[in-house]
Parts: structure tokens; C-alpha cells; sequence
């Protein structure tokens, strides 16, 4: 995944586009896990913060 590690190096984090809150907002008034795939979403940026802050 070089793609992901030079976005990670360059812009500080990377999201995949499944990701995307536009994508997650799409589907927000059908989907009954929205809030679980939301948390999913940001326990993945944190974690990404957290290595590169390690």
C-alpha cells in the first residue's frame, strides 16, 4: 500500500473512500449502524494519528 503510506506522509492521515463521511452520508437515512460505522471511522483516524505520533 504505498499509495496509503505517502498520503499517511503527506497529508497526515489516510481515509479510504468506503470511508468518506460524503459516502457514509449517502446512505445515512437507510442505514441503522450509521453511529457504529461513524465510530469505526474515527477509532481508524485516531489510531492512524497514534502511530504516526508514536
Amino acid at each position: 500500500m504505498l499509495f496509503k503510506e505517502d498520503a499517511v506522509k503527506t497529508k497526515g492521515c489516510f481515509i479510504y473512500p468506503s470511508q468518506l463521511f460524503c459516502r457514509i452520508a449517502e446512505n445515512a437515512n437507510t442505514n441503522e449502524n450509521v453511529n457504529t460505522d461513524l465510530r469505526k471511522i474515527f477509532d481508524e483516524i485516531d489510531k492512524i494519528i497514534a502511530e504516526i505520533e508514536e
